[in-house]
């Protein structure tokens, strides 16, 4: 949905009109009044807002192409006025919720909630509604009517209409996915990571990349970065120089490229230059890097188009390590293939293969996940054995080297995901909880420090989170409400809080539309 803000009167473009609709959707227009939605679905109400001036709601549906809003000046309060406030709160911690745009519709004025979730109002007159916006959040109540009898209110930030599904970190950059199969990105877009034609710099805050829809994953590796649409069809961009892309070149893009003739894909994974896709029939396909047959093919060639994975079926999960891949078939087994420089194949040897090999002893598992030279798997019943690289203390086992065979980690517990980045690891704790170890240089660690652990510590900050993910050295974790939190090294703005460079120790929120 697209349109223009003007002056009712003069005709002059209205910039930084805020626009929401019913389903969620928050922008702003442009200094010549231009505005754009993406994503909406069936008819949708769409109300406009600007400090001082009032607008009239309008509904839409799909036919309507284009619209023209025209705005009012309010005229000056009556003497006769009074202040009106409340807080906005999470439904069940009852946590301030800060950032809500609040708008007076009658008295046109906007403000927005402090850290603690507090807004107020002055000179307001009459019976005066108040609206409650957030992008992507619902509100219980809103609208609020209030009057001077009635000047305080308590509203709850209760339900995301479209809520981060997915993240993941690349070296310097990160990607998520959104349930409405939007995809953004943001960090350091060098060597076109973001996704944005033509942007090549850095971003602080999330960036949505235009000309992806309905996906429902995605991948972050060193240089570049994936998405699985809901057809099937994987796209790719960023850089190129082993073929990555998958594109049949070795040429960087700045917009999503699809990747080969790939069809029926329902996973996705990258690795340090490499990716692997996994289809509906159990098979898996590489491309990319393969010096060191990371790509599962018999050889170490590079492939610039994807190849099928020798000798290997029934699989339903995949992951990339930086150039180590491993399979999780539907009986429980671990498959790997590629560098083995430290153990990280896990069978004993430190040679490294072309062609999956079995990984013995560990029973059945659920998940799987490779960092830079470490492995690390999920057991039916909540444990977590690791193997490989132990130089920063990234198999949570102690003071040992590296192992070359799997080995579980203390504290025993239910844990119900896990996830790897280059020297460090996470866990995710069935009570919410999460817990990291391995290499703290940059706080990828999350506990207010600086310092390694060769155990696991529990990351300071968090409750409830559902979902976790970590990048080259900084990590993430959402929460149940679905917001988006980012620890670790920051240096190309990869956590995303607002430009900052500063590394982050603990957790902090996401930021622009997260």
């Amino acid at each position: 949905m697209v349109g223009y803000i003007v002056d009712s009167v003069t005709g002059d473009p209205l910039g930084d009109v805020f626009v929401f609709t019913d389903q969620g959707i928050i922008t702003q227009s442009l200094a010549n009044g231009y505005f754009e939605i993406y994503g909406l679905t069936g008819y949708v109400n769409l109300m406009f807002f600007k400090q001082d001036w009032s607008f009239n709601g309008i509904g839409v549906a799909e036919k309507n192409a284009s619209l023209l809003i025209k705005g009012n000046a309010i005229e000056d309060p009556p003497l006769d006025t009074y202040s009106s406030g409340g807080r906005v709160a999470q439904p069940y911690m009852g946590i301030g919720v800060s950032g809500v745009t609040v708008f007076a519709m009658r008295s046109g004025q906007t403000t927005q909630t402090d850290e603690e979730g507090f807004f107020s109002f002055s000179g307001l007159y009459g019976e005066e509604t108040l609206f409650f916006f957030q992008d992507g959040w619902s509100f219980q109540p809103n609208p609020v009517f209030v009057t001077e009898q009635k000047g305080a209110c308590t509203i709850h930030r209760i339900t995301n209409a479209s809520v981060v599904e997915q993240v993941d970190g690349g070296e310097f950059h990160s990607i998520a996915l959104r349930s409405d199969g939007t995809v953004w990105a943001w960090g350091d877009g060098m060597q076109g990571q973001l996704g944005v034609p033509g942007r090549m710099g850095v971003a602080g805050t999330p960036l949505q990349i235009n000309s992806l829809r309905n996906c429902i994953a995605v991948a972050a590796a060193c240089n570049h970065s994936m998405a699985l649409q809901g057809d099937g069809s994987v796209w790719a961009w960023g850089e190129n120089s082993s073929g990555q892309l998958g594109d049949g070149t070795t040429a960087n893009h700045t917009a999503p490229a699809k990747v080969g003739d790939l069809s029926n894909v329902i996973a996705i994974a990258a690795g340090g230059r490499h990716n692997a896709a996994l289809t509906s029939d159990g098979s898996v396909w590489t491309w990319g890097e393969n010096s060191s047959g990371q790509l599962g093919d018999g050889t170490t060639e590079n492939r610039t188009a994807p190849v099928k994975v020798s000798g290997l079926g029934n699989v339903k999960a995949i992951a990339c390590g930086y150039a180590h891949t491993i399979a999780l078939k539907t009986d429980g087994t671990v498959w790997c293939w590629g560098d083995n420089e430290y153990g990280q194949l896990g069978n004993g040897l430190t040679l490294d293969s072309h062609e999956p090999v079995l990984i013995g002893g560990i029973g059945y598992n659920v998940a799987i996940s490779a960092g830079y030279y470490h492995t690390m798997v999920l057991r039916n019943g909540g444990t977590i054995w690791v193997w490989g690289d132990n130089s920063s203390g990234q198999l949570g086992i102690g003071d040992v080297p590296s192992s070359y065979v799997p080995v579980t980690i203390d504290p025993a517990g239910y844990f119900s995901a896990i996830v790897a980045g280059d020297f460090h690891s996470l866990a995710l704790h069935n009570n919410g909880s999460v817990y990291s170890w391995g290499k703290n240089l940059n706080g990828q660690l999350g506990n207010a420090t600086r310092v390694s652990s060769n155990v696991p510590v529990l990351v300071e900050g968090l409750n409830y989170a559902v979902s976790i993910a970590a990048g080259s050295s900084h990590s993430f974790a959402i929460g149940y409400d679905r917001s988006l939190w980012a620890w670790g090294m920051n240096g190309k703005s990869q956590l995303g809080d607002d430009w900052s460079a500063d590394d982050r120790l603990c957790p902090v929120l996401v930021k622009g539309n997260f």
